[in-house]
């Protein structure tokens, strides 16, 4: 009899506000200090979702940094570079705000402080033999789903090439889907983003690998984006 498995974040919370529980679960998950892995233009908007992550962490008497030095598909050399500062600023969790690329670049973080050697040798699936360090995904758009797969893509700055490194390990222990946080996108990026969910829900659907758990979840985003991409472009 065939069988298959269903990966996903321990946690996930969906609906307005919900970024309030950040702090909350940082406790529960025991963190002193938090690497928060993001980018340069969400860093820079006042009252935005770092903006909003670091007041919540702070209420609940959970120090942070801010990493964003993270590129559009991320690099190695953007993965070494926020080790460095995961370990000089002595942090014990990483907080990712954003996209695919902040997500996919605190995996790699996680990944790099805790395994030896380069990176780029883990590409491959179940390759890692550590646990990361806690990790919460606080995702700003629609599309990549990074927040909660076990996959982070990176790219090899020395042979120009993207990898994947795909494993159980990968998975945050929380996700945070706050649509609050995406009110404010452009037209064009909540199309393409939306797109890109309808594209991940096919995917899933016609898959061989599909099963009945995958299939409900595919068809009810198909139908949700269907019944709802076009005014969430219009309207914003």
């Amino acid at each position: 009899m065939r069988f298959y498995d269903y990966l996903m974040p321990s946690v996930n919370f969906f609906g307005p506000g919900c970024l309030s529980v950040v702090g909350d679960r940082a406790q529960i998950l025991n963190g002193k200090k938090a690497l928060i892995v993001t980018d340069k233009f969400l860093h820079s908007l006042k009252d935005g979702a770092v903006e909003k992550t670091i007041k919540y962490l702070n209420e609940a008497g959970i120090k942070s940094v801010v990493f964003d030095n993270v590129e559009p598909n991320p690099k190695d050399t953007n993965v070494y570079e926020g080790a460095d500062m995961y370990k000089k600023e002595g942090c014990d969790m990483i907080i990712t705000v954003g996209g695919g690329s902040p997500h996919d670049c605190g995996k790699g973080i996680g990944i790099a402080v805790t395994h030896p050697g380069d990176i780029c040798d883990y590409a491959g699936i179940e390759t890692l033999i550590n646990p990361l360090p806690p990790i919460i995904a606080i995702n700003t758009t629609a599309g990549t789903a990074s927040e909660v797969t076990r996959h982070a893509v990176i790219t090899n700055t020395k042979t120009k090439v993207k990898f994947v490194i795909v494993s159980w390990r990968n998975l945050p222990q929380v996700s945070i889907n706050d649509p609050l946080l995406m009110v404010g996108k452009p037209a064009g990026l909540t199309a393409a983003t939306g797109m890109d969910a309808l594209t991940h829900a096919i995917e899933a659907y016609v898959s061989k690998d599909a099963n009945p758990v995958t299939d409900a979840a595919a068809i009810q985003a198909i139908k949700l984006i269907s019944q709802n991409l076009r005014q969430a472009v219009a309207n914003g």
